[in-house]
C-alpha cells in the first residue's frame, strides 16, 4: 500500500529526529567520561545552566527507546533498529538506558 507523501515525510522526520536524539545521549555520555579534564565553566554549564541531571530524569521515566509495535509486542531500540524484546530479556536494560546511568554516575562521582 502506498503511503501519502506528507505522512511519509512526517514519518521520516520523526525517525531522523529520534535517531539524532539517541545519538546525542551517547555523545553526552562520552563528554562526561572526561569530566575531570573539562574546564570548570563547562562543568558548570552541564550541571547548573543546562541542569543535565534534571533533564535525564524524565527521559529515564518515559523510556522512549521502548515501545509496542502494531502486534502489541514490546520493542527496544538497539543498534539503530527496533528489535522485539524476547521474554528472557525483559529485565535487561538497553544500551541507551545504560548510557544515561553512566552519564549520571560520571557527573556526580568524578
Amino acid at each position: 500500500m502506498e503511503e501519502d507523501p506528507v505522512k511519509e515525510m512526517d514519518r521520516q522526520y520523526n525517525e531522523i529526529e529520534f535517531n539524532s536524539t539517541m545519538t546525542c545521549i551517547s555523545l553526552i555520555r562520552f563528554i562526561t567520561d572526561h569530566m575531570e579534564a573539562l574546564p570548570a565553566s563547562v562543568i558548570h554549564a552541564l550541571m547548573d545552566t543546562a541542569d543535565l541531571p534534571l533533564q535525564l530524569v524524565p527521559l529515564m521515566e518515559f523510556r522512549p527507546w521502548i515501545r509496542k509495535n502494531n502486534k502489541g509486542e514490546q520493542e527496544k531500540f538497539e543498534d539503530n533498529a527496533w528489535k522485539v524484546i524476547q521474554p528472557h530479556e525483559k529485565g535487561r536494560i538497553t544500551k541507551l538506558e545504560g548510557q544515561i546511568w553512566l552519564t549520571i554516575y560520571n557527573m556526580f562521582m568524578t
